[in-house]
């Protein structure tokens, strides 16, 4: 795989690990506040649904968040594979321009080297 390519691929991997790792940490925090707070106002109703909408807000807010990171790796992937396959069309042309050219290049040689064998060898 072309280093370029390679290096790109290994960003956008480490910009997914590190956002998945950020999002892994929000959800823990978001679990641990819910956990506090369902703790401290469990016998009081009243006050938990506050806790349980805020919570909620914050949760969506976080997984909005983390909708708009795994579309952004996505996206990149996306780019990077479609970098990939035209590297890939360009380097199987290029491969197959330069075998033509090669080919036309040998066969001439040959015929060159065959005409003057047998003019050699007529002069015996």
């Amino acid at each position: 795989m072309d280093p370029e390519i390679r290096a790109q691929f290994e960003e956008t991997r480490l910009h997914f690990d590190v956002a998945a790792e950020g999002m892994r940490g929000e959800l823990q925090l978001v679990s641990a506040h819910l956990s506090s707070r369902l703790e401290s106002v469990s016998s009081r109703t009243d006050r938990l649904e506050p806790a349980v909408e805020e919570t909620r807000r914050h949760f969506d807010v976080v997984a909005e968040g983390m909708r708009s990171d795994v579309r952004l790796v996505a996206e990149g992937v996306s780019s990077l594979g479609e970098r990939v396959d035209r590297l890939e069309q360009n380097l199987r042309e290029e491969i197959r321009e330069t075998r033509r050219d090669l080919t036309a290049l040998l066969t001439a040689s040959y015929t060159d080297l065959d005409r003057r064998v047998w003019r050699l060898e007529g002069d015996r």
